[in-house]
């Protein structure tokens, strides 16, 4: 039993070739215990292919599927990183308000403030000058004290 594939996939035996171009097939069903047999009718077809074959379309739509799977696994990833980042701020900012030495000095309103700085709950200072300027980035005017 010569067994070939149409284009849909469909398994089918081949019965005998019409021409050159043609080929007379009958399609192959299962049975309830697995055994495959040909049956229904038999009809002409133009293409033959020697196993199952996907459309482009197909394999693109598997090949999108899998990397939508990679980006919300790289997704689930980055958040777990980022939570784990969080608390680690956290206890930073814990510690660094419970610094002794630290809390002598400032008040408490200033040390809340600078543990915020510290940790990045705040990103934005505004410089204190006679002009009026735009709100900056604390990591730039750390980064450009020299210019103040």
């Amino acid at each position: 039993m010569d067994c070939k594939y149409l284009s849909d996939g469909r398994k089918v035996v081949v019965v005998g070739a019409l021409n050159n171009q043609e080929t007379i097939v009958q399609e192959i069903f299962v049975a309830k215990n697995g055994d495959e047999i040909p049956g229904g009718e038999r009809f002409v077809v133009k293409s033959l292919h020697d196993q199952p074959v996907k459309s482009y379309k197909e394999k693109a739509a598997e090949k999108a599927e899998q990397q939508e799977a990679e980006c919300r696994a790289k997704i689930e990833r980055l958040n777990i990183e980022e939570r784990a980042l969080r608390m680690q701020i956290a206890a930073r900012k814990d510690i660094f308000k419970s610094s002794t030495r630290l809390a002598s000095i400032l008040n408490e309103q200033e040390l809340d403030r600078l543990a915020m700085f510290m940790s990045g709950d705040i990103e934005y200072v505004v410089i204190n000058s006679y002009a009026i300027r735009n709100p900056v980035k604390f990591i730039d005017i750390i980064q450009d004290i020299d210019r103040l």
